[in-house]
């Protein structure tokens, strides 16, 4: 009897070392084929990527603090060069800064910038409102209707709002709220 087993053994340890010997070369074949497509795929993860940077939707930017910031830096440019406050009125505002007056017409994101000798000035355009905090902490409302402005004074740098004698600024406080569809004429078809 114990022979017989010791020959059921041997038999079985041959079925297992046959079944390993199968699943080795089945894997050898596997890893042979998707070898170029793994040996690319590691090299894909491994090689930097390369993202393109989106195009301002400004000449001076796209956000509120890159436009405002750059035509500051314009009219102070313009000061230092010529010792005087580029003009403020009509076409000349924006050409003496070396912008495109028609360029500026629109709004950006709800914003419509005006440079003005020697203060900046931005205006809700129609249908938006500006939420932002004066240095108490106390909110200010300026909606489109009002036609005001909130102005930036060259030569103190700082944030009033609707002239250089009012409230100061909390800039970085500023929100710039869409139009509701409800107050646009919009109209939700059912």
């Amino acid at each position: 009897m114990m022979l017989r087993r010791n020959g059921m053994a041997g038999q079985a340890a041959a079925e297992y070392a046959l079944i390993l010997g199968g699943v080795a070369v089945l894997l050898i074949v596997a890893f042979v084929a998707l070898r170029t497509n793994l040996a690319a795929t590691l090299n894909l993860a491994a090689s930097p990527t390369t993202v393109e940077a989106s195009s301002p939707t400004t000449p001076l930017g796209s956000t509120f603090s890159e436009i405002s910031n750059a035509m500051i830096d314009r009219i102070l440019d313009y000061y230092r060069k010529h010792n005087r406050w580029p003009r403020s009125w009509g076409d000349f505002a924006f050409t003496d800064l070396g912008l495109d007056p028609k360029y500026w017409q629109n709004g950006f994101n709800g914003i419509i910038y005006k440079p003005v000798g020697n203060r900046l000035a931005i205006t809700p355009d129609k249908g938006y409102t500006f939420i932002v905090q004066d240095i108490n902490g106390n909110q200010i409302t300026l909606p489109s209707s009002r036609n005001w402005s909130l102005l930036y004074n060259m030569q103190t740098g700082t944030w009033h709002y609707h002239n250089l004698n009012g409230p100061q600024l909390n800039i970085s406080t500023l929100q710039v709220v869409p139009p509701s569809p409800r107050n646009q004429g919009y109209h939700l078809e059912l």
